[in-house]
């Protein structure tokens, strides 16, 4: 019979309590803070997804897309680049207020394509139910009545006011132009408010009117060029600490595959527990897979077919599972060995 050290027993037990205790802390910190670290979980999702999607073809039909046989797709998304300004400049929890109730930085985008056609129709569309922006792309050369810059003009206006709801009451025309197509005439227009200032950022409005409809609508937050700059110049030493950082993961991976290799070579590896350990990586990448399915057919490009795009996707998921098994085995079985 194998004798137990003396006191091994109780360096073991205040260990795991300072393990518990710590899970507890964490717990604690993670229930406390969630709401400031991640805005997104606290959305009020007035309508469901599907309540979404009725609008979204709703708008379809409105703007004059043909959405029957037309592919859909509808994911949740956001404004990164806005959110990222108004959490620096602001503070976390203003930016929080502000992104919830005034400023348009979360989204439900539905998209309508079809295989082989380049003309599509993207729809975003408030939590609240409200058209927040839609882009309806057609091919440049498709003929179709031309109209003046100013009856452009009033069209966008009642557009944005009559179907939108949106009134541009306090702002003011800040670009318009027009652009010669090869059997059309196209004009744009982005409109300011001037009531509402957020560090040097305003609200906008922009409308382009191909030939004799609109095209293309957007309200959004216009980002100053000042931070542009100053966000590139973080981002920069953000991708240097990246860069450095890849060198120590580079050597912490050789490292790990070295001491795979001498645990398989010298039989220390628990075949039992690796392998079943690795299944559940490759379980966990697909049911991520299945998850990010609206994403990937958001994502699908109309060149191709919408099935052999599929079995493409698929295919890459396997590969990625096989993958994942590969990669948990080799840092399991290596880790565990030590």
């Amino acid at each position: 019979m194998t004798e137990q050290p003396v006191g091994s027993k109780n360096l073991i037990c205040p260990s795991l309590w300072c393990l518990v205790l710590l899970g507890v802390l964490g717990i604690f910190v993670f229930v406390a803070r969630f709401d400031q670290a991640f805005p997104a979980a606290s959305i009020d999702l007035k309508l469901s997804r599907t309540q979404i999607v009725a609008q979204a073809r709703k708008w379809a039909s409105t703007i004059g897309y043909p959405e029957k046989d037309a592919i859909e797709s509808t994911i949740f998304n956001y404004d990164d680049y806005s959110k990222t300004f108004l959490e620096y400049e602001l503070g976390q929890s203003k930016a929080n207020a502000l992104m919830r109730n005034e400023i348009p930085i979360w989204y439900w985008s539905t998209r309508f394509c079809k295989p082989f056609e380049m003309e599509e129709l993207n729809v975003w569309i408030s939590p609240e139910g409200q058209l927040r922006a839609f882009r309806r792309e057609m091919e440049n050369d498709r003929p179709l009545p031309s109209l003046s810059h100013e009856e452009a003009e009033a069209l966008s206006l009642k557009f944005v006011c009559d179907c939108v709801g949106l009134s541009l009451k306090d702002t003011k025309l800040v670009k318009d132009a027009s652009v010669k197509q090869p059997h059309r005439t196209d004009h744009y227009f982005t409109w300011e408010d001037t009531a509402q200032e957020f560090k040097g950022a305003r609200l906008r409005t922009y409308v382009y009117v191909a030939g004799n409809a609109v095209s293309e609508y957007n309200n959004y937050l216009y980002v100053p060029e000042k931070f542009t700059r100053k966000f590139n110049e973080i981002r920069s030493y953000n991708n240097l600490l990246k860069n450095v950082s890849s060198i120590f993961y580079s050597l912490l991976s050789s490292a790990i595959l070295f001491a795979f290799l001498w645990a398989f070579a010298s039989g220390r590896i628990r075949w039992r527990f690796v392998l079943p350990v690795g299944l559940l990586a490759a379980l966990f990448d697909v049911l991520n897979w299945l998850n990010s399915i609206p994403n990937l057919i958001n994502a699908y490009t109309t060149t191709m077919s919408f099935n052999g795009y599929l079995v493409d996707k698929a295919v890459s998921m396997l590969w990625s599972a096989a993958s994942s098994v590969l990669g948990c085995i080799v840092m399991v079985g290596a880790l565990e060995a030590v």
